[in-house]
């Protein structure tokens, strides 16, 4: 279920990456950027593990992954500054926003 839910969350940062850069580059608002960091960071971390906190198990610590959560948290401040109106942009960050709580604290585990 774990591996399940992991799947369909980095392709769900796939499809709001490619959303956010067309709706960037089409209308050019600054949210939609925010909204292309929050699901770029994790995306990015599965890629090519920038992040290389996770590997170091010897001192386990409450905050995984802290360069991909900074990211995150700018990317959703960022947003939530920016964001003229409650529309699609604010409600597809949310959902990576909760999608990386969960696949960090519950799937990595």
């Amino acid at each position: 279920m774990k591996y399940l839910f992991s799947f369909f969350y980095q392709s769900l940062n796939l499809v709001v990456l490619l959303l956010s850069a067309y709706f960037a580059a089409y209308y050019m608002q600054s949210h939609w950027i925010a909204v292309a960091v929050i699901s770029a960071a994790p995306l990015l971390q599965a890629m090519t593990l920038f992040d290389k906190s996770t590997v170091s198990r010897s001192q386990p610590t409450k905050v995984k992954l802290p360069l991909v959560s900074l990211l995150v948290m700018l990317g959703s401040a960022w947003l939530l500054l920016s964001v003229p109106e409650a529309g699609l942009s604010l409600w597809l960050g949310f959902a990576c926003i909760g999608g990386f709580i969960l696949n960090t604290y519950w799937v990595e585990e």
